[in-house]
């Protein structure tokens, strides 16, 4: 799969031995992330460079596979793994444990009327970070802050709060939360 092989291989391998003959190359495979694979994918959506072209094909696509097998497997599936898996998305996979569904969405006009409030962040890297590393800038993922209110086993989502910050501004965000909704908990 295209996904598992690493930028070098194309880079110093592949496109030199490309060049001789003006040959072509076809990259498939199934995402794996957000890594080189999806950096030459948007490449060939972008358009800019005009012979690169990008094409995207789902498990739904394919008229041999029976769309009732696809729905057994996504029963039995993490909605990440599914998505990766039958959709050829290029999530990230930090969510590879939940399923959608059993996460609601809190409706503007319902509240749940018990439960408390949960504060999760999740540090993303820091622009200085990267730039003192070997890491690039374009890889950095946002920091996000969710608050969801847990009732019976259920979650509801409340706010999601994400951006690339620095450690001060984080820092102002989670204690604004952690007051707006009275989260205190050690």
């Amino acid at each position: 799969s295209s996904a598992d092989i690493k930028p070098q291989v194309f880079e110093q391998i592949l496109r030199p031995a490309l060049a001789d003959l003006k040959g072509r190359c076809i990259f498939i495979g199934t995402p794996k992330g957000r890594n080189h694979f999806y950096d030459l994918y948007k490449m060939g959506l972008q358009g800019q460079e005009k012979d690169w072209k990008a094409w995207h094909f789902t498990s739904l696509d394919n008229p041999l596979l029976d769309p009732e097998e696809i729905e057994v497997a996504k029963a039995s599936m993490s909605t990440f793994s599914f998505r990766q898996e039958f959709l050829a998305s290029f999530e990230a996979p930090q969510s590879e444990i939940f399923k959608e569904d059993w996460v609601k969405v809190k409706d503007k006009d319902y509240e749940p009327s018990g439960g408390e409030y949960y504060m999760a962040v999740d540090l993303a890297g820091f622009e200085a970070v990267a730039a003192n590393a070997s890491n690039k800038k374009k890889h950095l993922d946002n920091t996000a802050i969710a608050i969801v209110k847990v009732e019976d086993n259920k979650w509801w989502v409340d706010k999601i709060d994400y951006g690339r910050w620095d450690i001060k501004e984080i820092c102002e965000r989670i204690i604004k939360h952690a007051r707006n909704y009275d989260i205190c908990r050690a």
